[in-house]
C-alpha cells in the first residue's frame, strides 16, 4: 500500500474527514487507496478551517499528541510516528487561481515548501479512520510504500471496520448507512 507523510494537526483532519485536500510541491500518478501516516515533527500551518481548530482542540489538540509506539497513548488520530487513516487519492491537479480564490479553499495553498514551488493538490476521498495507530517510521518521498508487516496491520483494521459496517438485513448483508 502506497503512503503519505503528513504533519499534525494536517495528519489528523485528514484522518478526521475535515481536510479533503493535501498540498505537496509536486504531482504524482498514483490514484487508489493511500494511508495516511502522522510524521513525528509538528506543522508551522494551522488549520485554515474553524470547524477543524475547534474539532482538532476538542480531540486534545497540540498538548493531546503522543508519540506511537510508546507506554503514553492517546486518540488514535492525535498520534506521531503512526498511519493512522487510509484515504482513496482520487485526484492530484495543479493549484489554480482563478476570480474567487485558489482552487480547493480552505484547504489549498497555491506555492508549496520553501521552495514556494507550485502547489499540487491531493484530492481525497472515503477516508476511514483506523481505531488504533500502526507505529511505523515515515518517508518524506511521496508515494511511499508502507513496510509489509505495517501493511498487513492496517488491512486488518480496515476489515473489522467493513464488517463492523455491515449487517444482516432480511438474509442479505447490506452496508449499514446506504
Amino acid at each position: 500500500m502506497k503512503a503519505c507523510t503528513v504533519q499534525q494537526p494536517h495528519a489528523c483532519a485528514i484522518g478526521a474527514g475535515w481536510k479533503p485536500v493535501e498540498n505537496r510541491g509536486r504531482t504524482l500518478a498514483h490514484r487508489g487507496d493511500i494511508a495516511i501516516h502522522s510524521g513525528l515533527s509538528v506543522s508551522g500551518y494551522d488549520l485554515p478551517d474553524l470547524p477543524a481548530r475547534l474539532a482538532f482542540a476538542a480531540l486534545g489538540g497540540y498538548p493531546g499528541l503522543w508519540r506511537a509506539g510508546r507506554a503514553a497513548s492517546g486518540p488514535a488520530l492525535l498520534a506521531l510516528g503512526a498511519v493512522i487513516a487510509v484515504a482513496e487519492l482520487v485526484d492530484v491537479h495543479p493549484a489554480t487561481t482563478g476570480p474567487d480564490g485558489i482552487c480547493c479553499a480552505p484547504w489549498d495553498q497555491a506555492r508549496h515548501g520553501t521552495a514556494a514551488r507550485r502547489a499540487h493538490h491531493l484530492v481525497l476521498a472515503n477516508v476511514r479512520a483506523l481505531p488504533h495507530p500502526v507505529p511505523c517510521p515515515g518517508n518524506q518521498i511521496l508515494p511511499w510504500d508502507l513496510p509489509a508487516h505495517v501493511e498487513a496491520a492496517v488491512r486488518a483494521q480496515l476489515a473489522e471496520l467493513a464488517t463492523a459496517h455491515a449487517a444482516p438485513v432480511g438474509g442479505r448483508t447490506e452496508v449499514l448507512g446506504q
